[in-house]
């Protein structure tokens, strides 16, 4: 699949699934297609995690040593521009007809049932779109920020629902006026804290798991003593409030009547 734009599937059973594509990006009115990356050579499957529930799980494409299935332990599967693993999500497979013939594949070979994707069709369908990078299905989901942006996340469990936080990464500067002092962008995931300050309550924080673009001072860092710590990959988001020492960011899922908190509640029951 190296450097081709889409990919036609064909299987046995089914009529062919067209337009398997990598990516793309908008370039003025148009959207522009992106070839698969060189080397891209191995197979698809379908990738489910047990953690995350019925409705998680899509299809990757794995690259291999050689053509031979037993080189499949040996690969790693193909990334996506945003950093995570390039997939087709089961609730796309389900609410798209292009990939009426993978859904029929993946009945056949009971990989999936005609409920479940029934129950994606239900939650998903009136979605126009749907974003791997930015849709979890439980708390230890890897997911795509941008550290100059508020978080804006699709949580889906039993419902599926929208989760924004606008003040993560954001800092107030005189007036109270409000910034964002970090540009670059990463991969980050939710943990449970297990500091004794937050025993017998629901806490989450936010580890930075890899830096994708440069972390970049947006105003002077040798004046910045603002909210928000520079993020640093592998390391929890650190915060520094109301004069107090550098802290994890914590966001006690309890204590804040939001959608959004609702959402990170069911999540975090469900995981």
């Amino acid at each position: 699949m190296s450097r081709k734009l889409s990919l036609t599937a064909r299987f046995p059973v089914s009529k062919p699934t067209y337009a398997i594509r990598y990516a793309s990006h908008t370039l003025g009115p148009k959207k522009v297609y992106i070839g698969f990356p060189d080397h891209t050579r191995g197979f698809l499957y379908f990738h489910s995690d047990p953690h995350a529930g019925p409705l998680a799980g899509g299809i990757r494409f794995r690259v291999t040593p050689d053509n031979s299935p037993s080189s499949f332990p040996a690969g790693q599967d193909v990334l996506a521009p945003h950093g995570l693993p390039w997939e087709i999500l089961l609730a796309q497979i389900a609410c798209r007809a292009n990939y009426a013939g993978i859904a029929a594949q993946l009945v056949r070979e009971t990989l999936v049932t005609p409920e479940q994707l029934s129950r994606c069709r239900g939650l998903f369908s009136q979605r126009a779109h749907i974003e791997p990078q930015n849709t979890i299905f439980h708390l230890a989901s890897p997911f795509r920020i941008n550290f100059s942006s508020p978080i804006s996340l699709t949580v889906a469990g039993d419902e599926v629902h929208n989760v924004v936080l606008p003040g993560v990464f954001r800092a107030s500067a005189e007036y109270n006026k409000k910034y964002f002092p970090w540009s670059g962008s990463g991969i980050v995931q939710f943990e449970r804290s297990t500091l004794p300050e937050s025993a017998g309550r629901r806490v989450l924080h936010m580890r930075i798991i890899k830096t994708l673009e440069p972390v970049v001072c947006t105003v002077d860092i040798r004046s910045y003593h603002g909210r928000v710590v520079q993020p640093v990959e592998g390391q929890l988001l650190t915060v520094r409030d109301y004069q107090r020492p550098p802290a994890p960011w914590a966001y006690d899922i309890d204590s804040h009547r939001s959608q959004s908190a609702a959402a990170l509640r069911a999540l975090w029951e469900n995981s």
